[in-house]
């Protein structure tokens, strides 16, 4: 049996989070950044954070959440299975 999924890019900076719609209910998902971390040479156990859930909504459209907080400009890419 083939697995089929959805795919894409982020390029994000800051502290914030999208909701990605999806066509149907994905039983999982990876969320990564594509390059290291940098970490600031002030701070440094400080690190990007990075985290994402897949979730239905009681009107039943089904949504791939990733939340970022980000000390400069980065690249996510993201695939949802179904």
């Amino acid at each position: 049996m083939c697995m089929s999924y959805s795919q894409g890019e982020l390029l994000v900076v800051g502290k914030n989070a999208i909701e990605i719609p999806l066509n149907r209910h994905a039983h999982s998902a990876e969320v990564e950044f594509v390059d290291e971390c940098k970490v600031a040479p002030c701070d440094p156990k400080d690190c990007d954070q990075l985290e994402w859930e897949v979730f239905t909504r009681r009107s039943g459209a089904h949504f791939l959440m990733i939340r970022w907080d980000v000390s400069g400009e980065r690249q996510i890419v993201w695939k949802a299975f179904f």
